[in-house]
């Protein structure tokens, strides 16, 4: 459920079931072997054109067969018209898009979070181009009375603030009206604002992107991941509002394994960004952490996976392999995952992605699409029951007393299956 409402904690024995994640062409069976990969029919379309959606974030409404989509908004992205059905230039952040139909395959433009002229205070006006502000991956939840986005943005500091203009911070707006409304906004955290804090993860160079937000099955609380450019995660905990962040932030996951890094011209290149928390569905009492790694803006993307059966209290395990990765073949490169999974009109499982159909550095070229998310046989990560701490993750770190093994979400398993939608004829 998308919602972030209430809900009762429940106790960490739930969460030792087998469990894997994996992409399949169809609901979930145990047991039974993967299906070849199928392409929806229709292209996922806007005025008749590629449906650009850099970092999407797709969800359900609350009880309704309706469906919302919004994108980032960065450099060359162009944004929808109001009242047309074509795209251009504008000083607009965030559009939100609802599907027509009972089916994912077409979209109608609802509205900007941030419309032309406005913008978070403390943050860069998005103009389109630059010196505007660059708006990214933004996700939107509905807690209590409100629909609350969390994104990031580039900071204008002020002298209480010391990092550099133009540095990426995470920022949260919320509104009473999805559609349309006017959406409040400020300032929710940037890179080093806690690092004073005793026992504090210490977040050093760099901004802070790529927020994520879901309610702790143990504990009811709202839990934050972000990744911090470009090769720490971290978490929190916001508060019961959802519109402000707690001082003490812990690192959930480092970029410490070789398939998170590519060569480049100074030797090394690691990364871990992307995250998406997400409550486990079926196994209750676990949480799941997607990452992106390897590389940013290419088809150099892996996807990752850590679990935790209480986040805030004990550490992330990250699976020392990668569950997903780019250029599988279907014309698809560059699977940036973007949104927390959601069920689809079918009643299956989607995650959205973005997907490039050659390799470019674009954001206009980023278009929406999904795979499909099922659950089946089990893969299994021994991990400790120590105390959460700062000290980097590892997909073997086993030591601590008392241990026991946690199921690993695990995307294909060896086999590239995939159910996308896209335009395989993208323009040029």
């Amino acid at each position: 459920m998308r919602s972030c409402g209430p809900t009762h904690g429940l106790r960490f024995a739930a969460a030792l079931v087998a469990v894997v994640l994996s992409l399949a062409a169809g609901p979930a069976r145990t047991g039974a072997a993967f299906s070849p990969p199928r392409v929806l029919a229709n292209p996922l379309a806007y005025g008749g054109r590629l449906f650009s959606c850099p970092d999407p974030d797709v969800f359900k409404l609350p009880g309704q067969e309706r469906w919302v989509a919004s994108c980032t908004s960065d450099y060359g992205q162009l944004n929808p018209r109001p009242g047309r059905s074509d795209y251009g230039r504008s000083g607009a952040a965030f559009p939100i898009y609802e599907t027509v139909g009972s089916s994912l395959k077409h979209w109608v433009f609802r509205s900007f979070i941030f419309p032309p002229g406005r913008h978070p205070p403390g943050a860069l006006p998005p103009l389109g181009a630059a010196p505007g502000g660059r708006y990214w991956a933004d996700e939107i939840h509905r807690i209590g009375r409100n629909w609350v986005a969390y994104f990031a943005a580039q900071m204008v500091p002020t002298a209480a603030d010391p990092v550099p203009r133009g540095t990426f911070a995470l920022y949260v707006a919320w509104t009473r009206n999805l559609f349309g409304g006017s959406w409040q906004s400020r300032l929710l955290h940037y890179s080093g604002q806690f690092n004073a804090v005793p026992g504090n993860a210490m977040e050093f160079s760099g901004g802070v992107i790529d927020p994520s937000v879901a309610r702790n099955p143990q504990t009811g609380a709202l839990d934050i991941v972000w990744a911090k450019q470009a090769n720490l995660i971290f978490e929190g905990q916001l508060t019961p509002d959802g519109l402000s962040l707690e001082p003490h932030v812990s690192l959930a996951v480092t970029a410490n394994l070789p398939w998170e890094c590519n060569p480049n011209p100074t030797g090394q290149h690691c990364v871990v960004e992307g995250p998406v928390l997400y409550a486990d569905p079926v196994h209750r009492g676990l949480m799941d952490l997607f990452f992106n790694a390897s590389g940013t803006w290419d088809d150099t993307y892996k996807t990752g996976i850590a679990v935790s059966a209480d986040p805030q209290h004990l550490k992330w395990s990250v699976y020392p392999s990668p569950i997903d990765q780019s250029a599988l073949g279907y014309g698809l490169q560059g699977p940036g995952i973007g949104a927390q999974p959601f069920v689809s009109p079918d009643g299956s499982l989607l995650m959205a992605v973005h997907l490039m159909t050659h390799a470019t550095h674009a954001s206009q070229e980023r278009y929406l699409g999904f795979v499909n998310v099922s659950y089946a046989s089990a893969l299994r990560l021994a991990v400790s029951q120590d105390d959460a701490s700062d000290a980097p993750p590892s997909g073997s770190s086993t030591q601590g007393a008392g241990q026991m093994t946690l199921p690993v979400p695990s995307i294909n398993s060896g086999t590239p299956t995939r159910v996308v939608s896209y335009l395989a004829s993208a323009p040029r």
